[in-house]
C-alpha cells in the first residue's frame, strides 16, 4: 500500500473529526457521561493544593488528576478546558486505530473500521467525556502502532518506545493491560516469521516490552502515586455485602449493546471466517485475541460498567472494517468483468457481500447520527438552574457536598477532598459508610448541597431539613443551600 495513500487517509480522519467535534456542543453541554465529575473535581483539588490519595481518595492511578490539575492552573478550572483534553484524546483514539489497521491491512479497511468505531454505541461521546476509559486506550494503541513499525522491521528503538508508552498508559487506567495477551502473541509471531530461534528471540522481545512498561508504571505510580497502590488493592479485591446499594452483579455484560452493534459483530464473525478461509489469520491475529480475551473477561467480570464496551468495540470494528473491504473488493470485481456470462456466475456472491456492506454501514451510520442529535440535545451550563444558584451563593461559599460533583465544579466550588470520589467500592471495600458523608459533611460545615430528589436518606433529610432550604431543582437533582446564606 502506498504510504501518501495511508497518510492521506490519516489526515482525511483526522480532518473529519475535528470537524465533527466543532460541531458539538461540547464546551456548553453540562452533562455527557455519568462520571466526569469525579475526574473534575478531582483535578480542580489538586489544582488547589489538595494531594491525590494523602488528601483525596482515589483507587485509580494518577496521570488524568494530575493532567487536569495542571491544565487548570495554568487555563482555568473549566469545563471548556477539560471537554477540549478529552477531544484530544478521542482524536489519538481514533487516529492510532486508524493507523494500526492500516498498517496491517489496507486504507480502504482502516476507513471503515474507524467508521465503525466512532459510531459503535457510546463511543462518540466517551471520546468527549473526561472519564479514563478512551484517553488509557488512546495511549495504548498508540503504543501498539509503535509496536507494528518495530514487527515490520523498524529499529529496535520502537519496541521500546511501544513499552514506555503503554506503561503511560497503565498509569492512566490498569484496564489497558486488557491488551498484552494480543500484544505478546505479536511479539511471539513477529519472532517467528521465518527466523531461527524465535522462542530465545520471543522471550528476549518480550521481556524488554514488559520491562519497559513496568518500570514507566513504577516511577508514574511511586514519583506522583505514593500510597495508590494498597487504595487500589483493596478497593478492587476487597468486596462485602452491602444492603443500602445496588450489587455489583446487578452491572452484569451489556447484552443490549452488543445487539445494538449488531451489524459489526455480524461482520466481525464474519472476517475472522474470510481470514480462516483465505489464510489472513496472521494480519487480523491482533484483534482476534484482544476479542477473545476481552468478551471472557466481560462475561464473567461485575461490575460490568457500560463505559467497558470500548473493550469489545475495538476488536469487533477492526475486523468489521476487513469484511466490509474484503465485500466492497469481490462487489467491484463482480462489474469490472463486464461480460453478461461473468455475472450471472459471480454475481450472486458479489451482490450479496454489497448488500451486507451496505447494510452495515447504512445503520452504523443511523446511530452515529443519533448519538450527535442527543449530544446537541442536552441541557446546557447556562440552561442548568442548580449552576446559575450555586454561582449565585458562591461568594459566601466554601464547601459544597454534591451527589454528582460536576455540579459544583462547573460553579468553580469545591467539595471536601474525601468526598469528591463517592463510589460504591468505598462501601463494598469498606472503606466509608453512608453515615461517614453526613459526618464529614458537617464537619466541613459545607454550604451548599446537591442531591438526587428520589435518593435522600433519612438522615440527610433530617440535616437538610433543620439547617439547608431547597431552592431549585432540575430534572435529576435538588440544590439545598444553608439558610444563613439564603436571603
Amino acid at each position: 500500500m502506498n504510504r501518501s495513500q495511508k497518510i492521506t487517509g490519516l489526515l482525511a480522519v483526522i480532518a473529519i473529526l475535528i470537524c465533527l467535534d466543532f460541531a458539538l456542543p461540547i464546551t456548553t453541554v453540562l452533562k455527557l457521561a455519568g462520571d466526569e465529575g469525579y475526574d473534575l473535581m478531582e483535578g480542580l483539588l489538586c489544582s488547589k493544593g489538595f494531594h491525590l490519595y494523602k488528601d483525596i481518595w482515589w483507587d485509580q492511578p494518577p496521570l488524568l488528576p494530575l493532567c487536569l490539575s495542571g491544565e487548570f492552573h495554568y487555563f482555568g478550572p473549566t469545563l471548556a478546558v477539560a471537554r477540549i483534553t478529552a477531544a484530544a484524546f478521542g482524536l489519538l483514539f481514533f487516529a492510532s486505530f486508524y493507523c494500526i489497521v492500516a498498517q496491517r491491512l489496507n486504507v480502504c479497511a482502516a476507513m471503515f473500521a474507524t467508521f465503525f468505531l466512532v459510531s459503535s454505541p457510546l463511543l462518540l461521546l466517551l471520546s468527549l467525556s473526561i472519564i479514563q476509559e478512551v484517553p488509557t486506550f488512546a495511549v495504548a494503541l498508540l503504543s501498539i502502532c509503535l509496536l507494528f513499525w518495530w514487527v515490520g522491521g523498524k529499529s529496535r528503538k520502537w519496541l521500546w518506545l511501544s513499552g514506555c508508552i503503554m506503561g503511560i498508559a497503565l498509569g492512566i487506567k490498569l484496564t489497558a493491560a486488557m491488551v498484552f495477551p494480543a500484544v505478546l502473541a505479536e511479539i511471539a509471531l513477529a519472532q517467528a516469521d521465518g527466523k531461527p530461534y524465535g522462542c530465545k528471540r520471543f522471550v528476549v522481545a518480550g521481556f524488554q516490552w514488559i520491562g519497559v512498561t513496568i518500570l514507566v508504571f513504577s516511577v508514574i505510580t511511586f514519583l506522583w502515586g505514593r500510597g495508590s497502590l494498597q487504595i487500589a488493592f483493596r478497593s478492587h479485591i476487597e468486596s462485602h455485602s452491602f444492603s443500602e446499594l445496588q450489587l455489583p452483579e446487578t452491572y452484569s455484560f451489556p447484552a443490549d449493546m452488543v445487539f445494538d452493534h449488531i451489524e459489526c459483530v455480524v461482520a466481525a464473525a464474519v472476517g475472522i471466517w474470510l481470514a480462516i478461509n483465505q489464510r489472513k489469520l496472521r494480519d487480523l491475529a491482533f484483534p482476534i485475541i484482544f476479542l477473545a480475551t476481552s468478551l471472557p473477561v466481560h462475561l464473567v467480570h461485575r461490575p460490568c460498567w457500560s463505559y467497558y464496551y470500548v473493550h469489545l468495540a475495538l476488536p469487533l470494528t477492526w475486523l468489521a472494517g476487513y469484511a466490509v473491504s474484503e465485500f466492497l473488493a469481490r462487489f467491484s470485481t463482480v462489474f469490472s468483468k463486464g461480460s453478461s456470462f461473468s455475472l450471472r456466475r459471480c454475481s450472486w456472491s458479489g451482490l450479496v457481500a454489497g448488500l451486507l456492506a451496505a447494510t452495515a454501514a447504512t445503520r452504523s451510520e443511523k446511530r452515529l447520527g443519533n448519538a450527535v442529535a442527543d449530544i446537541r440535545s442536552r441541557q446546557t451550563i447556562e440552561a442548568n438552574p442548580i449552576v446559575r444558584k450555586m454561582e449565585f451563593y458562591a461568594p459566601k461559599t466554601r464547601w459544597v457536598y454534591a451527589q454528582e460533583p460536576i455540579y459544583p465544579f462547573v460553579a468553580h466550588l469545591l467539595m471536601p477532598p474525601e468526598l469528591a470520589c463517592v463510589t460504591g467500592k468505598r462501601f463494598v471495600s469498606r472503606q466509608l459508610a453512608l453515615s461517614d458523608i453526613l459526618e464529614i459533611a458537617k464537619r466541613y460545615g459545607v454550604q451548599q448541597a446537591v442531591f438526587d430528589s428520589e435518593h435522600i436518606r433519612n438522615d440527610w433529610r433530617e440535616w437538610l431539613r433543620t439547617d439547608f432550604i431547597a431552592i431549585c431543582s432540575d430534572k435529576e437533582s435538588t440544590l439545598y443551600v444553608l439558610k444563613t446564606l439564603n436571603p
